[in-house]
């Protein structure tokens, strides 16, 4: 019996060996099949990150492409060729990714060839940036947009087709991991039923011996399929580009993988649970930390982006996303997560943010600059699309109407509706003309403007572009004002021309029929006086010289009225006049009165220039006079003459220019007067002393203001009384009258 036992015992055992290698050869295909599914689901992950990666790389193209359209830098087309170079990469990815899948492999091929054609018209795009910013631009801008929009549905496509193949892998994945743990439980029950049953009779010893070592040998099975199946993720985890980690559902980092600890510089120790707080910038890392909690309480996919500290201690923007792994009964048992580089981008993205933040501002300034300028100038701006007749105004066009801005839709028969009705047909007519020979007829019209009001307007500007995109941009402006004026002065200049023919009239009485008598006068009295002058008496004697002193007077009051007025109506030619030899003639003139006086001038040199060479002399001899007629009667007279030229811009010395001026000065150290009376001897018939003091009629220094402001200039007078007195002329240096 003991070696029956023992025959029985032997086949037992066998069969008992046969049964557990059943098990384990289950157990290892059960687990193996898990093992793929999980490959699979990465797998299908990988395909996914790398369509989504094709997409974003043409997004980056298309950023530099509107960043060279902003800032016209080159730097962004270093960008652009970049994106398209990382597309061929991923492309060779998906290549060899989805080699065993046909229907992704045509739409793969598709997607190709759309972001090839995206690319073409992105490079062609920059070509045309590079010249043309106008609806060029636009056109090819929207068709640029119609073929991303392609792309993106084409990926959109090849997205939902993995999504497909996901959730089918992943369901095969979790029936797998559910009933995989069933089979191996359902087949130890099994193995214990079986060792219960045929080796209960076995020895205590010898059973439990082989329990134990089929045991370690099933644990051992299972221990060594985990750690392949951990190898072959590590492996794929530390061959990505990106960092990596692995937590547990209550988020606790569990798992770094290579690239990780290298960038951080720190070991696998420090880094787990919570320790990824050591290399979080600290002004991010409370409000990290806080959104983490958040995010793993929400047990969804999510995306962070902070600053992480690289081992040589520089910070690096990332961008983190997390996926969480849940178990059947829907629990997450872990979560995958990824870190990619970002700082680039983000650099590219906030300097762009910043270049349109200020070109932004400087375009709002520029706006408003504008439309300030249009308020003051009384004037609005428009664009006329001439192919499609669409009408742009600007909001100050509108206020011109007496209408609100953006009040009604701009319009060629609105515009026509304000037109007053004698001015439409001429208006219409121009129109025609204008477009006919590409040139704005300007010509000044009436509008009626919303409120009633009759305004006149004057519309001027220029044609740009050409065929479909022909526009005419120019402005409009109101010019009531200029019109009133323009009424006003045709008036003004009717009365000044009825003003001239009536002191013409005045020149000739005065020239003629009021000296006449005076002639008549002085001739008859000094016959009177020759004839029979020793037969009167020595008071009628000194009647008829009274009589002969008053008609002189009257006679030269008569003549420097007849000078007065000339000043303003004789007809004026200027023409290049040298002061030097003004000032001889004048000496020459005045020679007897000098040497009478002692008088003394000192001249410099004095300027050439363009004026009436008559009035010049009449001014040099009125000044020059004035100084002789109050020079001090003990003190010989010394005039002073200097000439300098001056820029003068605004007020000053009691006059009003603005330019280029010759400044000659006329000193005396005659008789003076208070400064206070300046004014007052540039006025007719105005004077500082009695008659019987001073000859003279009042009239010189007034006839010399006028001939200084008809050569665009000024004269002013400073003295001191009993020192002396100073007269400057101010004449235009580039006076082309």
């Amino acid at each position: 019996m003991k070696q029956i036992s023992k025959s029985t015992s032997t086949l037992l055992f066998i069969f008992l060996t046969g049964v557990l290698v059943v098990v384990a050869f289950i157990s290892y295909n059960r687990i193996l099949q898990y093992s793929k599914s999980v490959d699979s689901v990465l797998h299908t992950h990988m395909v996914k990150s790398e369509i989504v990666e094709v997409l974003s790389n043409l997004t980056d193209a298309e950023n530099s492409q509107r960043g060279f359209l902003l800032t016209n830098d080159s730097v962004y087309i270093q960008l652009f060729a970049m994106a398209a170079d990382r597309n061929k990469l991923v492309f060779a990815k998906l290549e060899s990714l989805t080699s065993d899948n046909e229907e992704q492999k045509m739409k793969l091929k598709k997607l190709k060839k759309l972001v090839n054609e995206r690319f073409v018209l992105l490079d062609n795009n920059l070509g045309i940036l590079k010249d043309f910013r106008s609806l060029f631009r636009d056109s090819a801008l929207l068709i640029g947009k119609s073929k991303m929009d392609e792309v993106r549905n084409q990926v959109a496509l090849m997205l939902l087709q993995e999504d497909r193949l996901l959730a089918e892998r992943t369901h095969v994945k979790d029936r797998t991991a559910s009933i995989t743990p069933i089979v191996l439980l359902v087949l130890s029950l099994f193995s214990i039923l079986v060792v219960t049953l045929f080796f209960f009779r076995l020895q205590k010893e010898t059973s439990a011996r082989i329990s134990i070592a089929e045991s370690n040998l099933l644990l051992e099975e299972a221990k060594r399929q985990m750690e392949a199946s951990e190898f072959q993720f590590r492996t794929f985890a530390d061959s990505i580009q990106n960092l990596a980690w692995i937590a547990d559902g209550e988020g606790l980092i569990s798992w770094y993988n290579k690239r990780w600890l290298d960038y951080t510089g720190l070991t696998l120790e420090e880094m787990r649970g919570w320790g990824w707080q050591k290399v979080h910038h600290p002004d991010h890392v409370e409000r990290i930390v806080e959104l983490s909690k958040q995010l793993w309480k929400k047990n969804q996919a999510f995306e962070l982006t902070f600053p992480l500290r690289r081992h040589d201690g520089v910070y690096r923007w990332f961008l983190t996303r997390g996926f969480p792994i849940k178990n059947p009964l829907g629990i997450i048992d872990r979560w995958i997560g990824t870190n990619t580089d970002i700082t680039e981008q983000k650099s590219s993205t906030e300097e762009l943010e910043k270049k349109v933040s200020e070109r932004t501002k400087e375009l709002q300034i520029q706006n408003e600059t504008f439309g300030l300028a249009e308020n003051i100038a009384k004037f609005g701006s428009y664009t006329w699309h001439i192919t499609t007749g669409v009408l742009e105004y600007s909001d100050n066009l509108f206020r011109l109407f007496d209408c609100e801005p953006q009040e009604f839709v701009p319009s060629l028969e609105k515009f026509l509706s304000f037109i007053h009705p004698d001015d439409l047909q001429q208006v219409i007519n121009n129109g025609h003309l204008t477009r006919q020979t590409g040139e704005l007829v300007e010509m000044p019209y009436r509008i009626i403007s919303k409120t009633g009001n009759t305004k006149y307007f004057r519309s001027n500007g220029h044609f740009s572009g050409e065929g479909l995109h022909r526009l005419l941009i120019g402005t409009v402006q109101d010019i009531s004002s200029d019109v009133a004026s323009s009424i006003i002065l045709k008036s003004k200049n009717l009365e000044l021309a009825n003003m001239n023919a009536e002191l013409a009239s005045f020149n000739y009485v005065a020239s003629h029929d009021l000296q006449e008598p005076l002639r008549k006068i002085q001739g008859f009295s000094k016959r009177i006086m020759d004839k029979d002058g020793e037969k009167l008496s020595d008071t009628t004697k000194d009647y008829f010289n009274r009589i002969q002193a008053a008609a002189k007077r009257m006679q030269n009051l008569i003549e420097s009225l007849i000078n007065f007025s000339r000043t303003n109506i004789e007809e004026i030619k200027f023409e290049k006049t040298d002061l030097n030899l003004t000032l001889t003639e004048v000496k020459s003139v005045l020679n007897d009165l000098l040497i009478k006086k002692n008088a003394v001038i000192d001249a410099q040199a004095l300027p050439k220039l363009n004026a009436v060479p008559l009035q010049m002399h009449q001014m040099f001899l009125n000044i020059i006079g004035n100084s002789l007629k109050y020079s001090k009667p003990d003190v010989a007279l010394l005039i002073n003459i200097t000439a300098e030229k001056v820029s003068i811009d605004g007020s000053g010395e009691n006059i009003e220019l603005n330019g280029t001026f010759w400044k000659i000065a006329f000193t005396d150290n005659g008789i003076g007067f208070e400064q206070e009376y300046e004014t007052r001897i540039f006025e007719v018939f105005q004077r500082l002393h009695g008659r019987t003091e001073y000859e003279g009629t009042g009239i010189g220094l007034a006839i010399c203001k006028k001939i200084a402001q008809a050569h665009n200039g000024a004269i002013s007078a400073t003295a001191e009384l009993g020192v002396g007195a100073t007269f400057t002329v101010y004449l235009q240096a580039d006076n082309k009258s």
